[in-house]
């Protein structure tokens, strides 16, 4: 939870999370659990991003009101994957864990930072199903089959960073989708794909230390992979962990998605920002 706003003792702040979430019953199975087409993996992906407002009523108590965005899908990994959303607005009462020093005028303190630009290149790969293929075979055959392959990316991002935490700036996106042909031979439509996509997209990225959570939505500027034909933007959410004693190397997970609800697909990524 990090404040961006604050006045006397109301504050305005943003949350973001971006886990693991787990499913050990109940899951989609073509006999035993047919109708639940919502989550068929026992791994999935979990993503929150929040608002909330808080009022500290002490040295010590607040309490606040938030509004916040789930989500959870195992990124195309194992159809089927409609994934689960859901908005939640929750009411809080937080406990500091020590007492605030009173009393104690604040004084200005200079830790070095300078507004910067920064640019950073990354390298992604991951694991996604052919959907076409698994809806022709559950369609032709009633079994339950995923084809997996590789899809790749490669990103390089220009940041502007105007606090220790906030960094805002613009992406250019190329995508690879090696099984694109595969694609055209399942979903019977006569087409001929193109294994790459390129697009441009706006980011946002929040850090704490040498973590950091990047937000960006994104345009496509050429799209014909057979997968979202319809689509012409999509979003990306990324975790990263920094290493600075390896010259800014990173190391992270990328989920991207399509109608902000959609999962496409979940990769490892590795980068080195500048």
């Amino acid at each position: 939870d990090r404040p961006f706003l604050t006045a006397g003792r109301f504050s305005l702040g943003y949350s973001g999370e971006f886990g693991l979430g787990f499913m050990f019953n109940r899951r989609y199975d073509p006999d035993t659990n047919p109708w639940n087409v919502i989550i068929s993996s026992p791994v999935n992906a979990h993503i929150s991003l929040g608002l909330q407002a808080q009022y500290a009523i002490s040295s010590r108590y607040d309490v606040g009101i938030g509004l916040f965005f789930n989500h959870h899908s195992n990124g195309a990994v194992t159809f089927p994957n409609y994934g689960l959303n859901a908005v939640e607005l929750a009411m809080r009462v937080g406990m500091k864990s020590q007492r605030s020093k009173e009393n104690v005028p604040a004084e200005p303190v200079d830790d070095g930072f300078k507004r910067r630009f920064q640019f950073a290149v990354q390298i992604s790969g991951g694991i996604m199903s052919n959907e076409a293929s698994y809806l022709k075979t559950l369609e032709e055959t009633g079994t339950w089959v995923n084809d997996r392959y590789f899809k790749y990316s490669f990103q390089v991002n220009a940041f502007y960073r105007y606090s220790r935490s906030m960094a805002s700036g613009l992406g250019f996106d190329l995508y690879v989708t090696p099984f694109c042909d595969k694609v055209a031979e399942s979903d019977g439509q006569g087409l001929k794909y193109d294994p790459v996509s390129v697009g441009i997209s706006a980011l946002h990225e929040f850090s704490y230390r040498d973590f950091s959570m990047m937000v960006g939505v994104g345009r496509y500027l050429h799209h014909n992979d057979g997968l979202e034909q319809a689509q012409s933007w999509y979003q990306m959410v990324t975790a990263k962990y920094y290493f600075p004693k390896l010259a800014d190397m990173y190391l992270g997970i990328v989920l991207k998605a399509h109608r902000f609800r959609a999962a496409e697909s979940i990769q490892f990524c590795l980068g080195k920002r500048f």
